[in-house]
């Protein structure tokens, strides 16, 4: 079995209309802002402030009882999962090292 390659790297982005858009990453070169490289490290922090500063979109307020319906329709959605859905969405190499780990 050949080890999984890591691509490194933190993304924060921003919902547009046009969809999502990468704000700042993280990776091997450095911090990026908006695309752009940024080298000075006072200038990094600054916008990583202001980015981290912004408001932020708050999750819809909900009744109990919707809370309540989806957490049952999330647990009957797990309940129906199979071993195929499980790939799909996890990857054989994780399903097998969880394998080792819980077995």
């Amino acid at each position: 079995m050949t080890e999984p390659t890591m691509d490194n790297k933190v993304i924060f982005q921003q919902d547009t209309p046009d969809g999502m858009e990468e704000v700042i990453r993280f990776d091997k070169e450095g911090f990026h802002y908006r695309g752009q490289f940024i080298a000075d490290a006072g200038e990094a922090h600054r916008l990583m402030v202001e980015f981290l500063r912004q408001d932020t979109h708050q999750p819809e307020e909900i009744a109990s009882e919707e809370n309540e319906r989806r957490l049952k329709a999330c647990l009957e959605q797990i309940r129906n999962l199979t071993h195929a859905d499980l790939v799909k969405l996890m990857g054989e190499e994780w399903i097998e090292d969880y394998r080792r780990q819980f077995s």
